[in-house]
């Protein structure tokens, strides 16, 4: 969890389409019992785009190798 804790999920929602500011991704998600997030990218998803800029206060912004386009999170 990026916290040093771990938990458990109950298996796998497939084929999800997650849509955010534009950027729209059709993947594979584990549905977990989160306080302070909406959703964790997996590293996969993450190897597959171009570039990713974070600034740590305010926002995360992704440009995707299919689109080129930039989307900020």
């Amino acid at each position: 969890m990026g916290n040093g804790h771990s938990t458990k999920g109950k298996g796998i929602c497939q084929g999800v389409v997650l849509k955010m500011q534009g950027l729209t991704m059709v993947e594979h998600y584990l549905p977990l019992q989160l306080r302070s997030t909406d959703v964790i990218l997996n590293k996969q998803w993450l190897k597959s785009v171009r570039w990713i800029r974070i600034h740590w206060i305010s926002n995360l912004t992704i440009t995707n190798q299919n689109d080129c386009n930039a989307h900020t999170l």
